[in-house]
């Protein structure tokens, strides 16, 4: 499998025009996250249990483009993919 092009989150969705919305919680701490089955990077992704976070907000929805690779304990969006681009995209921290 190629590297695909790894960006945050924040940078996919200003430039695919998604909308944000603020979130609690999620500013100077670690949480699960939970793998889409359906991900082609789900394998890897499956080996991350927690992640590093500092951030506010959070991509509200995303278009048919995507698919959410994984998500918070909370329900909130941590990682994106699209379908047919090399491109993923992640919210927390690999520090």
């Amino acid at each position: 499998m190629e590297i695909p092009l790894v960006l945050r989150i924040q940078v996919i969705g200003d430039f695919f025009n998604f909308e944000f919305k603020k979130v609690e919680n999620h500013t100077s701490k670690k949480h699960s996250i939970f793998s889409n089955k359906d991900s082609k990077y789900y394998k890897n992704l499956n080996k991350i249990k927690k992640v590093n976070s500092f951030h506010n907000y959070s991509i509200l929805d995303i278009d048919d483009n995507f698919i959410v690779s994984a998500k918070s304990n909370d329900n909130e969006i941590e990682a994106i993919e699209h379908k047919k681009l090399k491109i993923f995209g992640q919210m927390w921290h690999t520090e």
